[in-house]
C-alpha cells in the first residue's frame, strides 16, 4: 500500500537514443523537485532490448508518460489495463492517434524550428545552392520527415534560395538507393549545404559523399537533425547536427501529466499554437499550443497539443571550413563573373581575395572540381553569345569585349565549341 496522497507517475521510455535519454532526464528533473510523488521507469536498454508487458507496474498508477507512441502493441496493452489515467505522449509525431475515452496530451518536435535552425547556419556560411536529404523508412517519410523538409525548402525560400529534395523510392535495395543518392549529390550545384532528415541518415550521406570523392566541407556541407552523440562525433568528418530540446520536452510532459491528474481542463475556447503551457495550482493554463477537442474520442477525451523546439546546434567539422576553402572559392569566383570581359591574370584574383595564388588555385579545385581557368573560358563564351545576341558590337570586337587578347584564338575556339562561327551564331539568334 502507498501513503495516503502521494501520487504514483509511469515513465515509458526509449533509451536506444540519446533523444530518448534526454526526454527521460527531462521528466525525471522536474518529478525530483516534488513531494508526494513517486516516479516508476521502465524502458529499452542495452539490458533489456524489449519490454514485457507484464513486468510493466500498472496496479495503483495516477499517470502514464510515454516516448514509445501510441501504436505499439504492448503500449495499448498497458494502457488497457489503466483506462482512467491520463496520458501524455512525449517527443511523438502530430500523426498520433486520439484514444478513445481518455484524456491524452500529446507533445511533438517543432520541425520547422529545427529546420530553420539548419537553413539559418548554411545560409550563415555563404552559400547559395542548398539541399535537403529524406529518410529511407516509408514511416518517417509520411510524418516528421516530411515536415522537416518542408519547412527547410520554406526557409530556404524565405532567404531568396532554393532547395532540392531527395526522396528515395519505396522499396528500392540498398545498393541501388547508395547509386541514386550519389548521382543526385554529384549533380548540385556546388559548394552546397545540405539538411539531412536525422542524424543516422546523415551518416550515410557523409559515407555517400567520400565513396563518391565529393569534398565535406569543401563542396558539401552536411547538417543533421538530433545531435545523437554517438554517431555524430564518430563520422568523417564528424558531423553537425540541429539538437530539439528533448530534455525540455520531457520536463513539460511532466508538468503537463501533473495538471491532467490534478483535474486540469483545457479551455474549449482557446486557440493556441507553437507551445508553451503554464500550470499553476491544478489549473491548466495554456498559451501558445494547440488544442483540438471534439466529441469523436468518447465522453471526456481532451487532445491537447503541444511543441518544443532547439536547444542547440552542434557545429563539427561537416560545415567547418577550417582553411577558408569555401570562402576563397566562392569570393574569387563571383570575381571572375564580375570581371570576365576584362584581360587579367590569376594572381590578381588572389591579390584580391587575400592568398597566395597557389593556395587560390588549390581551393577552386577543392570547391568547384574544376580549375579557375576552365571556370573563366565557360563564363567568356557565355558572355560572347550574350554580345552576339543582344548588342550591335561588330563580331571582330567580341574577343576584345570577353577579355581575349587573342582574337583568332578566340574566334577558333568559339566555333569548336558552339559548331558555328560568330557571324552564324548572331544571324541564327536574329
Amino acid at each position: 500500500m502507498r501513503k495516503s496522497g502521494r501520487r504514483r507517475i509511469l515513465l515509458l521510455a526509449d533509451f536506444a537514443y540519446a533523444s530518448g535519454k534526454a526526454v527521460a532526464s527531462g521528466v525525471i528533473r522536474h518529478v525530483s523537485l516534488l513531494t508526494g510523488v513517486e516516479l516508476l521507469v521502465q524502458g529499452h536498454t542495452s539490458e533489456m532490448p524489449t519490454v514485457e508487458e507484464g513486468m510493466i507496474p500498472i496496479s495503483g498508477i495516477d499517470g502514464i508518460v510515454s516516448c514509445f507512441g501510441s501504436d505499439m502493441g504492448f503500449m495499448r496493452a498497458v494502457l488497457d489495463a489503466a483506462p482512467r489515467v491520463p496520458v501524455v505522449f512525449a517527443s511523438v509525431g502530430r500523426h498520433v492517434a486520439p484514444l478513445k475515452d481518455r484524456r491524452v496530451a500529446a507533445i511533438f518536435c517543432d520541425h520547422a524550428a529545427v529546420a530553420e535552425a539548419a537553413a539559418e547556419l548554411l545560409v550563415r556560411h555563404g552559400l547559395s545552392e542548398f539541399g535537403y536529404v529524406g529518410s529511407r523508412h516509408a514511416l518517417a517519410a509520411r510524418s516528421w520527415d516530411a515536415e522537416r523538409g518542408a519547412a527547410f525548402g520554406t526557409a530556404i525560400a524565405r532567404r531568396g534560395f532554393h532547395a532540392e529534395t531527395y526522396s528515395p523510392k519505396a522499396g528500392l535495395p540498398p545498393d541501388e538507393e547508395h547509386a541514386a543518392l550519389a548521382a543526385w549529390l554529384r549533380a548540385l550545384p556546388k559548394p552546397c549545404g545540405i539538411f539531412v532528415s536525422d542524424d543516422m541518415r546523415a551518416m550515410h550521406v557523409l559515407n555517400v559523399c567520400r565513396v563518391s570523392g565529393l569534398a565535406v566541407p569543401e563542396q558539401i556541407q552536411v547538417v543533421g537533425a538530433d545531435n545523437e552523440e554517438w554517431i555524430c562525433a564518430h563520422t568523417s568528418p564528424t558531423l553537425t547536427s540541429v539538437e530539439p530540446d528533448f530534455e525540455g520536452c520531457g520536463y513539460r510532459a511532466a508538468e503537463t501529466l501533473l495538471a491532467m491528474m490534478a483535474g486540469a481542463k483545457v479551455n474549449a475556447e482557446c486557440r493556441m499554437k507553437n507551445a508553451e503551457c503554464a500550470m499553476r495550482n491544478a489549473e491548466c493554463r495554456m498559451q501558445n499550443a494547440e488544442c483540438e477537442m471534439g466529441n469523436a474520442g468518447g465522453p471526456g477525451f481532451v487532445r491537447a497539443v503541444q511543441a518544443f523546439g532547439v536547444k542547440r546546434v552542434e557545429q563539427r567539422m561537416s560545415t567547418t571550413d577550417m582553411h577558408g576553402s569555401v570562402n576563397r572559392a566562392v569570393r574569387a569566383r563571383k570575381w571572375l563573373r564580375d570581371n570576365c570581359g576584362a584581360p587579367f591574370e590569376v594572381r590578381q584574383v588572389a591579390a584580391h581575395i587575400g592568398c597566395s595564388t597557389r593556395m587560390l588555385q588549390l581551393s577552386y579545385k577543392s570547391v568547384f572540381d574544376r580549375t579557375m581557368q576552365e571556370d573563366l573560358i565557360e563564363m567568356r563564351l557565355e558572355l560572347a553569345k550574350k554580345l552576339l545576341s543582344d548588342t550591335d558590337i561588330p563580331v571582330l570586337r567580341i574577343p576584345e569585349r570577353c577579355g581575349s587578347d587573342a582574337p583568332n584564338h578566340f574566334m577558333q575556339f568559339f566555333k569548336a565549341r558552339t559548331g558555328m562561327t560568330m557571324l552564324q551564331y548572331r544571324r541564327k539568334r536574329g
